[in-house]
């Protein structure tokens, strides 16, 4: 009856009403009478239930791949065979990961993977207790002054792996030398100058004292290792008188730079800088 109606024109929801079938019903007729071959319809084949992975698999699914980032879901399928003895196709996994919005999992995982890199300069670790030791005396000494523990381990480090000048900061791109620093990229020049500019002379007097204790060598013979450098000056703001600079060769301004240091205990005691018109001796204070 319903294949002679709807052979005749009549509309499907009319044939519905008049058959006692339902729309969805006379529909799902009309369709496998079309596919058939004859005037009659062929029986149709059965369809597979989509096959549905139990949320305590699927959230072992997803562990699987946040702890392995570089995984496939080939890997994901041969896991839950061998851990489960759960046959799931691939397709089936990609399906269940669309449903939840997590089709880009892979992606966000792999991008805050975990990934070694070379450095220069890793050995700079081995002063760690001392980095402590300097950190904790810098936020004493300088009060708070933005960007003062960058800056001074900058300078230090600098120092330690003989980088000659901050003006080397620009082409200096290495991330161990960063994270030696408590940054995560190199401190430019630019910043570190401006940083100089903000600094009092209070803050590295203060800062000298409490890196310099000297209470170790009260009532004690020392045995004590008088250093000069001199170094060139080209400034025109600071009148300095000209003395020979013994690398150079020549006569020029500069500044004499005297360490003091002990020789028993390997201590830096002092730094001096002497004014040769008045023959004294001043603390430098950088």
């Amino acid at each position: 009856m319903v294949f002679f109606l709807l052979f005749c024109g009549i509309p499907q929801k009319t044939v519905a009403s008049v058959t006692n079938y339902s729309d969805r019903q006379v529909r799902n007729i009309r369709d496998q009478f079309e596919n058939s071959n004859g005037d009659f319809p062929q029986e149709g084949k059965k369809r597979g239930r989509k096959k549905k992975i139990k949320k305590r698999i699927f959230g072992r699914i997803v562990k699987y791949i946040m702890d392995h980032p570089r995984s496939t879901l080939k890997d994901v399928a041969r896991y839950l065979k061998e851990e489960y003895k759960l046959e799931v196709s691939v397709k089936t996994i990609e399906r269940e990961l669309e449903e939840y919005d997590l089709s880009d999992l892979y992606k966000l995982v792999r991008k805050k993977e975990k990934r070694t890199v070379h450095v220069n300069y890793a050995g700079g670790w081995l002063l760690a207790p001392f980095i402590a030791y300097m950190v904790k005396k810098i936020r004493q000494a300088y009060d708070g002054l933005p960007g003062s523990v960058e800056a001074i381990l900058t300078q230090f480090f600098l120092s330690v792996f003989r980088i000659e000048s901050p003006f080397h900061l620009e082409d200096l791109s290495d991330p161990g030398f960063a994270v030696l620093t408590g940054r995560n990229g190199v401190l430019s020049r630019t910043t570190l100058f401006r940083w100089m500019k903000g600094c009092r002379k209070s803050f590295v007097l203060r800062f000298d004292d409490l890196t310099r204790p000297l209470s170790d060598f009260f009532g004690k013979k020392l045995k004590i290792s008088v250093d000069e450098h001199v170094v060139a000056r080209w400034t025109r703001k600071v009148k300095i008188p000209g003395t020979k600079h013994p690398t150079r060769g020549k006569a020029m301004k500069a500044d004499k730079l005297f360490y003091f240091f002990e020789l028993t205990k390997k201590r830096l005691l002092s730094r001096h800088r002497k004014i040769k018109s008045t023959n004294l001796y001043i603390k430098s204070f950088f």
